[in-house]
């Protein structure tokens, strides 16, 4: 069963010139510590932006907070609240101090996906449609993708 989390996820990927980088990722790390999120990630991508910036936020308004001179030419930000799935079975207080679920997060490559749906879909079937398709999504990334 899906249930949204308990935080959300602000995503901004903005566009650079090239000689940017290094100044544009030190000084948005200084006004991310300033706003404190939950955590925080700066990857950089290839394909229509050159840095995406993932913000895991107990309330959104603070990502409103982020304030620095950027050199970016363009910006996008995409506020979500992901689902995770019931647990099957309860971890045990070690495993949730240890962070034993997380081992995922040190992949060395990510793919963040943004899925648009016809909205048709949703006025139909509402939730059950959403948990049908990341039910999908699963079965495809566990049994493989053909």
């Amino acid at each position: 069963m899906l249930r949204f989390g308990d935080e959300g996820v602000a995503f901004g990927h903005l566009a650079l010139p090239p000689e940017t980088y290094i100044d544009e990722v030190r000084d948005l790390k200084s006004a991310i510590a300033k706003i404190a999120p939950v955590s925080s990630t700066i990857s950089y991508l290839t394909g229509q932006a050159d840095v995406l910036v993932q913000l895991r936020l107990q309330e959104f308004r603070s990502a409103f907070q982020l304030r620095y001179a950027s050199a970016a030419t363009g910006a996008n930000w995409l506020f979500a609240v992901p689902f995770t799935e019931a647990p099957t079975k309860e971890q045990t207080p070690r495993e949730k101090a240890s962070g034993a679920a997380a081992d995922s997060d040190e992949l060395a490559l990510r793919y963040v996906v943004h899925l648009r749906v016809n909205r048709d879909v949703y006025r139909r079937s509402g939730a059950a449609a959403e948990e049908e398709l990341v039910a999908a999504i699963h079965q495809k990334c566990v049994g493989g993708i053909t």
